[in-house]
């Protein structure tokens, strides 16, 4: 009998904490899916495969994906925070990646900070967040070249991103 208690303990308790990360992505997701409805004119949103959001209009849209959320400590205190990359098209055309930064501030998710790069967020682990960063501009034809990427730490320190060795 203390056996099956002990059991059902654990299987509540992880339970709970899936119930409270499914919760804090789709609090995530909401906050994303807001920012960028609200950058295009009558946006449309759209429900695809695997939890991706696709909001915009004929002229601009944008991809918002589960799988581009990283939690973890990102500012000074010591409450878990978020970066989810939202990837945009303007007619059609891959544009840059937004990086938004949701902090937790006094127990709530908020949206503190875009930045907007073609930097590929690959972790983001004790304050520092690593990422994979094009050597070649935009413009340039090597920038897809799968060996032309850096791989760059940064922190986030008064509301920028700052490189770190």
């Amino acid at each position: 009998m203390k056996f099956l208690s002990m059991i059902l303990a654990v299987l509540v308790f992880s339970q709970s904490c899936s119930t409270g990360d499914e919760r804090k992505t789709r609090e995530i997701m909401k906050i994303a899916v807001d920012y960028a409805s609200g950058q295009v004119s009558t946006p449309e949103r759209k429900t695809g495969q695997n939890g991706i959001m696709i909001v915009g209009n004929e002229e601009k849209c944008y991809i918002v994906d589960t799988a581009a959320i990283f939690t973890g400590l990102i500012d000074d205190d010591e409450k878990e925070d978020a970066i989810i990359s939202v990837t945009s098209y303007q007619n059609r055309f891959l544009g840059p990646t937004e990086h938004l930064f949701i902090m937790n501030i006094n127990n709530k998710l908020m949206m503190l900070k875009s930045f907007e790069s073609d930097m590929k967020i690959l972790s983001l682990k004790d304050r520092i967040i690593t990422a994979e960063v094009p050597e070649h501009g935009r413009n340039s034809p090597l920038f897809y070249c799968p060996s032309c990427r850096e791989v760059v730490r940064y922190k986030f320190i008064n509301g920028d991103l700052v490189k770190v060795k």
